[in-house]
C-alpha cells in the first residue's frame, strides 16, 4: 500500500484504445471525435490512495475521468464513458452523467459502504477499447487515541482579542482521521466559522472563538462518548495576554 502526496491529485495509468472514426463539428473546441486512439485517465482528487472511515460510518473520495485524443492531446467532449467497480459490493460509484463535458471530463464520487470488504477496490473505466484502472485502498479506523484534546492559542485575553481553537483526532498509529465535524460549544462568545470545517487529512480542524463579555468561559468539543474541554479568561486589564 502506498500514499502519494500530489498537488493535482492521484492519477491512474493512462489507457489507450482504437475506435472508429467519426467527424464531429458540433462543438466549439477544435478536435476530431473518435478518430484514431483515445487516451483515458482516472484522476482522484485526494492526496493519498487510502480512504479511511470510522466504525459505523462511511467515507468518500471525488474524482473524474478525462478523455483525450491520444495523438493530438485535445479533449474529447460528448464521449460516453463506461465507469464501474471491479468489486461492486465494496463501495458504490455515484456518477450523475456518463458523457464527457466540454472539458472532456466525467465527474464521479466513490463512497464506502461502511465495510472495508477485501480492503480495496478498483475503479475501472473504458471508452471503446481504451481502459484504465485505479486501485483505492479502504481502511476502517478501528482504534483511536482515547483522549482527543482542544488546542487553544491563548487562555488569557482582552475583549478585543480572539482565540484560535483546534481539535485533532488521530489513531494509535498516528494517522489523522479526516472528515469528522466537531460540534463545538462555549459558555459565552461565538465561533467563526460555525460550524468548524470537517477534520482534514491530518485529523485537525481549526477555527476561532470571539468573546462578547468579560469573564471565564469553557469551550467544549463533544465527540462520540467523550467531551474535551478547556477554558479561557477575558480580562478587562489592557495588555494582558
Amino acid at each position: 500500500m502506498k500514499s502519494f502526496a500530489m498537488v493535482a491529485g492521484l492519477l491512474a495509468l493512462v489507457g489507450m484504445g482504437l475506435v472508429g472514426c467519426q467527424e464531429d463539428v458540433t462543438h466549439d473546441l477544435p478536435y476530431r471525435r473518435g478518430c484514431g486512439w483515445y487516451g483515458v485517465q482516472i484522476v482522484m482528487l485526494s492526496p493519498t490512495d487510502t480512504l479511511r472511515f470510522l466504525p459505523g460510518d462511511s467515507a468518500s473520495a471525488q474524482g473524474f475521468v478525462v478523455v483525450k485524443d491520444a495523438a493530438s492531446g485535445l479533449v474529447e467532449p460528448g464521449v460516453k464513458v463506461n465507469l464501474s467497480l471491479r468489486y461492486p459490493g465494496v463501495g458504490v460509484l455515484e456518477c450523475p452523467n456518463d458523457t464527457t463535458n466540454s472539458l472532456g471530463r466525467v465527474d464521479f464520487v466513490f463512497r464506502t459502504n461502511r465495510q472495508p470488504g477485501n480492503g480495496y477496490n478498483i475503479i475501472h473505466v473504458s471508452v471503446g477499447s481504451a481502459e484504465a484502472d485505479y486501485k483505492i485502498w479502504i481502511q476502517p479506523v478501528c482504534t483511536l487515541l482515547p483522549v482527543p484534546h482542544i488546542g487553544l492559542s491563548r487562555r488569557l485575553l482582552t475583549l478585543q482579542d480572539s482565540v484560535q481553537v483546534s481539535f485533532t483526532i488521530i489513531d494509535t498509529s498516528g494517522v489523522g482521521v479526516s472528515g469528522v465535524t466537531i460540534p463545538f460549544t462555549a459558555t459565552g462568545g461565538y465561533f467563526s466559522p460555525d460550524p468548524f470545517p470537517p477534520t482534514d487529512i491530518s485529523g485537525r480542524t481549526v477555527g476561532h472563538w470571539y468573546p462578547t463579555a468579560y469573564g471565564w468561559f469553557i469551550i467544549s468539543a463533544p465527540w462520540r462518548n467523550f467531551t474535551a474541554k478547556d477554558s479561557v479568561s477575558v480580562d478587562s486589564t489592557l495588555g494582558l495576554r
